[in-house]
């Protein structure tokens, strides 16, 4: 793989970068360990050192979302002026995942090119909107990450 811009800054200007790029609407690419694979995720928020995101898919899955109302959990994004998105996608706003802030900041450490840019306000709103309707995401988590603000 050929170097990146990212690659030749000195570390602590790396850290300083990442730093400022783990934030909420940001897109970020890491390796999933239930999905087994690289996954594109959006960052909902940052509470202490835990970070909340959620899945975007190119499909909604039919195994975990059985019910119409699963279905409904869900918010379409079109790829067409997304650049961070190669497909029409599907975002579960049902459900959050946390992890310690360190797998991002691993994932983008290994390559800059995990950061795939940010949801544009408009979107970012409206998947907060359908998380906030949720009746399958906990009050806590949308409290503690400010999903209703």
């Amino acid at each position: 793989m050929s170097p990146t811009l990212g690659d030749f800054f000195d570390p602590a200007q790396k850290a300083a970068f990442i730093a400022k790029k783990i934030k909420a609407g940001a897109v970020v690419k890491i390796f999933s360990l239930s999905a087994k694979k690289e996954k594109r995720v959006i960052i909902l928020g940052v509470y202490n050192t835990q970070i909340a995101y959620i899945f975007i898919n190119t499909e909604i899955n039919q195994y975990i979302y059985t019910t119409p109302e699963h279905k409904e959990e869900h918010h379409f994004l079109e790829c067409k002026g997304r650049e961070y998105l190669t497909a029409d996608c599907y975002v579960a706003c049902c459900y959050v995942h946390t992890s310690h802030i360190d797998v991002f900041k691993d994932a983008m450490e290994q390559t800059l090119e995990n950061d795939l840019g940010a949801v544009n306000r408009i979107d970012f709103n409206a998947i907060k909107a359908r998380m906030c309707k949720s009746k399958m995401l906990k009050p806590y988590i949308k409290n503690r990450y400010k999903v209703c603000a």
